[in-house]
């Protein structure tokens, strides 16, 4: 379509052209934007998912998991796939991350075993045990998460957003399978999480080894600026950074700045489809049982 625009230009088209070129390209445009959902399923991811699939704008194409996040992806996948059931979109693929790619994944373990799995219990069965979503008798897509991935773009017949919900390992590896398919269709890559710092010219030395607090629930000696996504694979998120795909990123200082008790709802947008509000509110009041958090970021 940039060819058919640069075309009329150079041959000095009329108004009229213009206006014909102007359609052209508004037809062209999906009515519904496709987007990739990969993400470790932790609560906040659910409800995220859950709003993405009720909103009328977006098509979810596909949805990968990670099995080097905060959750664990065999519950993750049966939740994912009960939200697919409950908004009436069972079909979407949902695909099984392949572990620790050994290309990307800095530790073939989580970090020091972090999270803590006593911690995963309330994400596991949050959607079958605290906010009961149907069971979606569907198998999950038999393709691991980066080959759905390829695939789900390579069959697009439009430009592709990217939701990444946790460490960036599955698009990574993409990247390293077919990075010209991914620079191609890729349309632009939404994450958050981490800071944005300026770079250190004289780059570092230091060294900062991480532990898990005596709960295990929290861990010390993170490296400045990044969240868990970037932290628990962050040769992976050095990958996705540096490829060049436009990024937008709700940085940390955003989420610190727009935080949310589990007793207010009035983030929900008053536009949000009734079903998926009433979800979320449902979602948020069970969250200090399943978690046992009061403030989400």
């Amino acid at each position: 379509m940039v060819l058919v625009v640069l075309l009329a230009v150079s041959l000095g088209a009329t108004a009229g052209d213009r206006e014909d070129v102007e359609m052209l390209q508004i037809q062209s445009r999906p009515r519904r934007m496709p987007v990739i959902v990969d993400t470790d399923m932790d609560t906040d991811d659910q409800m995220a998912l859950a709003f993405l699939l009720g909103e009328p704008s977006i098509e979810v194409k596909a949805i990968t998991t990670l099995a080097d996040g905060w959750s664990n992806q065999w519950s993750g996948v049966q939740n994912a796939m009960r939200l697919t059931q409950a908004w009436g979109q069972p079909d979407i693929p949902v695909a099984y991350s392949t572990r620790y790619n050994g290309d990307t994944q800095l530790n073939m373990m989580q970090p020091n075993d972090l999270p803590n799995p006593t911690l995963l219990t309330g994400i596991g069965n949050f959607l079958s045990e605290f906010v009961p979503l149907p069971f979606n008798v569907r198998p999950p897509s038999w393709m691991y998460a980066s080959r759905l991935i390829r695939e789900t773009l390579r069959k697009s017949e439009h430009k592709v957003d990217i939701i990444e919900l946790g460490p960036l390992t599955n698009l990574a590896q993409v990247l390293q399978e077919e990075p010209e398919l991914f620079r191609k269709k890729v349309r632009r890559l939404y994450m958050s999480g981490g800071l944005i710092v300026k770079r250190r010219e004289e780059g570092t030395s230091e060294v900062w080894p991480y532990s898990s607090g005596p709960d295990g629930t929290s861990f010390t000696g993170k490296p400045p600026g990044t969240s868990w996504n970037i932290f628990s694979d962050p040769i992976a998120a050095n990958s996705v950074f540096s490829f060049g795909v436009p990024l937008v990123i709700g940085s940390s200082e955003y989420e610190d700045e727009n935080q949310f008790s589990t007793n207010d709802t009035s983030f929900i947008p008053s536009s949000c489809p009734l079903k998926t509000a009433e979800f979320l509110r449902r979602a948020i009041t069970m969250l200090p049982v399943a978690n046992n958090e009061s403030v989400l970021g």
